[in-house]
């Protein structure tokens, strides 16, 4: 999975191209084909860079004048059923409670539906690490051959909410169980509690107005 490779770049595994990208979207590279089993297996991604062909008289020597690589990691499954995706964020803030909506992706690769059920569940992970602070569940039915996409509320209570002076961070984990109830897949991300706002020129975190400093004024 690679976040963005802006401006293009190749994925190699092994010593082999296994993929040529251009363009800054999101890409998922299916490189099975070229990992070798119960070995170490070394990947790497080539940037190329935008070049400047003109160049002014304070211009620096390196002509290579911008590339971003975002992030990127190895999706390892031994299923059929796995977790695609879980896009979180915080959708109201008030009252020492936070409401975290997650946009949860399941992609079913059988050619019959499935029954079963996800679990998410909280842990303070910056600046220390913690238990399980909030839970939710939800039974899920899963078509076949597509992606089939949750929208899932669930309600903290007095979170730990992220601040310019003090960004505490909790990580999410999303476990995928069969109709069983025996777990078949997992998704970890991390998040901060937080809601920002713009209104009538003030940019608002957490409903407290905020500066927002930078290469210029804003």
């Amino acid at each position: 999975e690679i976040e963005t490779l802006d401006p293009a770049g190749e994925v190699w595994v092994n010593g082999e191209i296994a993929a040529v990208l251009k363009g800054r979207q999101p890409r998922s590279v299916d490189v099975s084909e070229y990992l070798i089993p119960n070995a170490v297996n070394i990947i790497a991604v080539r940037v190329k860079p935008y070049k400047a062909e003109n160049t002014m008289l304070h211009a620096p020597s390196d002509l290579n004048i911008g590339w971003f690589l975002g992030r990127t990691e190895l999706i390892l499954t031994k299923t059929t059923s796995h977790i695609v995706r879980n896009l979180v964020h915080t959708s109201s803030l008030a009252d020492d409670k936070a409401v975290q909506r997650h946009k949860l992706t399941v992609k079913n690769e059988t050619g019959f539906s499935r029954k079963g059920s996800v679990r998410i569940n909280y842990y303070p992970w910056f600046p220390e690490e913690g238990e399980c602070v909030a839970s939710i569940s939800k039974d899920i039915e899963l078509r076949p051959r597509v992606e089939n996409i949750y929208d899932i509320d669930m309600v903290m209570e007095k979170p730990q909410v992220w601040t310019v002076e003090a960004p505490k961070l909790y990580k999410v984990e999303v476990i995928l169980y069969d109709d069983q109830g025996n777990p078949v897949d997992d998704f970890v991300t991390t998040t901060g509690v937080r809601v920002i706002e713009q209104k009538e020129g003030v940019l608002y975190i957490n409903h407290k107005p905020e500066m927002l400093n930078g290469a210029q004024n804003f």
